[in-house]
């Protein structure tokens, strides 16, 4: 994969998560922001804690492709 099709798969990515966090209404605020080469970290407030997800995009068997939300941790909002 070149760094321009990662670029893209990144992109695509961002767009993906921050529409999938727009349509949830347990979510309060958002931060996006790229991790590594396959995936990018998301901080969201879900009622009183912030959480942290490692969110990737995978190709599926069908050709399709979703996104991989993999659960880091909670913090506690004062």
């Amino acid at each position: 994969m070149t760094g321009s099709e990662r670029s893209e798969r990144l992109r695509q990515l961002k767009q993906m998560v921050r529409e999938e966090l727009e349509r949830r209404e347990d979510v309060r605020e958002f931060t996006i922001r790229e991790h590594d080469v396959q995936g990018i970290l998301v901080d969201a407030t879900e009622e009183d804690e912030d959480r942290l997800y490692h969110v990737t995009l995978e190709r599926l068997p069908d050709g399709t492709e979703e996104t991989h939300w993999s659960y880091l941790g909670t913090e506690k909002s004062e």
